[in-house]
């Protein structure tokens, strides 16, 4: 009885030694993931694709590798502005990205399974610190918060190409912050109320210059309108008085044809006439003029 229990237990024992290094020996590298081996601590060049594969037991260790598009999400990302002493506590930032089969073995080898902690978790913390210290709260919080995914984005890919790394960043997306901070409220609170007492002296600037300039308008309509009437005026009388004289021209024209109508022989013999007849003369002595030398007037 002890024999066959003792050896029920050691084909049981060896059942499950041949179980565990069966276990060890058959490994699956899931799809969109590569595998990457590590024999006595070595990095091996074999990268393994999807499916199943087999490895020493207990001496070369697997591991996988996502060679698809993935997003890592870094959480609470604190950066300092410039006009600030306490940092500004971004919830999450997600970085997508993906890495290419090709570059697998060159980024495991350099920097190790964990590659993307240097290349986004450390780079973003880092990225939104120096991004912040060089604005105000304003410009993180409101002017230029859209444009920090983009300026993160591109700043963490030419960090990568500069190390041809074969990351390549997709996206980066920055969440708003929930929670404004009182000091942050207040300064937001005074730039508003200077900027709204900037725009009530530029609309006044502008209402003045608005009716200094209508008034400049009436005041030249009026001028022109004095100008116009003197004009008018100007002209009238100069009309009449062309017109007086463009009368007395007429007349005398008119007189002088009159005139020229009038000037014949027999006309000018009756005017001599009628002077003779109108000049009464007495004569006294022998010679009295004789009658017959008087002028007649022919009929």
């Amino acid at each position: 009885m002890r024999t066959d229990r003792g050896g029920f237990a050691f084909s049981f024992g060896a059942i499950v030694v041949i179980a565990i290094l069966c276990a060890d020996l058959i490994h699956v590298v899931p799809e969109r993931h590569a595998g990457v081996y590590y024999t006595g601590g070595r990095l091996a060049e074999t990268i393994s694709d999807p499916g199943f594969h087999l490895k020493v037991p207990f001496v070369t260790k697997v591991a996988l590798v996502q060679i698809s598009m993935r997003t890592d999400r870094v959480e609470n990302v604190v950066c300092v502005p410039g006009d600030a002493t306490t940092g500004i506590e971004f919830a999450r930032v997600e970085v997508v990205n993906y890495l290419g089969r090709q570059a697998v073995f060159d980024i495991i080898k350099t920097y190790g399974v964990d590659y993307d902690r240097l290349w986004i978790h450390d780079s973003i913390r880092h990225e939104m610190n120096r991004f912040c210290s060089a604005r105000t709260s304003r410009a993180v919080y409101l002017d230029e918060f859209a444009l920090i995914g983009d300026k993160l984005r591109a700043t963490l890919q030419k960090k990568c190409d500069g190390y041809a790394n074969g990351v390549v960043i997709v996206d980066v997306r920055v969440a708003m912050p929930a929670v404004v901070p009182d000091r942050i409220t207040k300064i937001f609170e005074a730039e508003e109320a200077e900027e709204a007492a900037k725009r009530r002296i530029e609309e006044e600037h502008i209402e003045a210059v608005a009716i200094a300039e209508r008034k400049a308008r009436e005041r030249a309509m009026r001028v022109e309108t004095s100008r116009e009437r003197a004009k008018v005026e100007s002209d009238a009388a100069a009309y009449r008085k062309r017109t007086m004289a463009d009368s007395e021209y007429y007349v005398k024209v008119r007189e002088a044809e009159a005139n020229r109508v009038l000037l014949t022989e027999s006309y000018l013999r009756l005017q001599e006439a009628r002077i003779w007849q109108n000049t009464a003369k007495a004569y006294f002595g022998e010679k009295i003029p004789n009658a017959g030398s008087l002028p007649t007037v022919e009929r």
